[in-house]
């Protein structure tokens, strides 16, 4: 191979249906993010030339470069929509063909599908952001929640001084007159009797 600005054509079957996706090798920007003036930036820190999707204009830091189609291939099969050598393909058109690849043998085609099989399983999709950058901003979230859980807790203590001061001036503004020498009278009668007996004297 005599380029290092090409593109493939990737051909991957996806719950039973045949898709393509542009694969290229070129040159793009290595980026991460960084958290400035409390919101998540990204930021340009190198770059490399990587196999990666034709719609990836930029790589982040944190994920491998592959010098080759087959490492880039690997990948895929184990993180994306990648179903594997026995199923994916890859083809060239025959301008890139003779500029970067030169003689080399035809493009496989297509495989037969007899339909008998079933199809593989639907991969999963890689994360749009790095680790990290997701545990800041969860990290972020929570800090938040707590913090207004915080000035809730505060507004109903502030709340219930308040009414327990409306309550303590209400009761202070009543005027309690009650005789209480019958109700001592009393008492002492049902001691008297039950030490003495009924009508007995103190």
């Amino acid at each position: 191979m005599s380029c290092d600005n090409i593109s493939v054509t990737l051909h991957y079957n996806w719950e039973g249906e045949w898709d393509t996706e542009p694969i290229a090798y070129r040159r793009r920007s290595i980026v991460t993010n960084t958290i400035v003036n409390g919101r998540i930036t990204k930021v340009v820190v190198g770059s490399a030339i990587s196999w990666e999707s034709g719609f990836e204009n930029e790589i982040y830091s944190t994920f491998p470069i592959f010098s080759t189609l087959g490492a880039w291939h690997e990948h895929c099969t184990e993180h994306s929509i990648c179903n594997g050598p026995n199923f994916d393909y890859f083809t060239v058109d025959p301008e890139t063909r003779g500029r970067c690849f030169g003689a080399t043998p035809a493009a496989p085609s297509a495989p037969f599908l007899s339909g008998a099989s079933s199809p593989p399983p639907k991969r999963k999709k890689e994360m749009c952001c790095p680790c990290d950058v997701i545990a800041t901003m969860i990290e972020r979230t929570m800090a938040e929640k707590a913090r207004q859980s915080e000035i809730i807790k505060d507004h109903i203590d502030q709340r219930f001084i308040e009414a327990l001061k409306n309550i303590n001036q209400q009761l202070g503004a009543i005027d309690i007159d009650l005789d209480l020498d019958p109700v001592i009278k009393e008492i002492r009668q049902v001691r008297t009797d039950l030490w003495n007996g009924l009508g007995g004297q103190e």
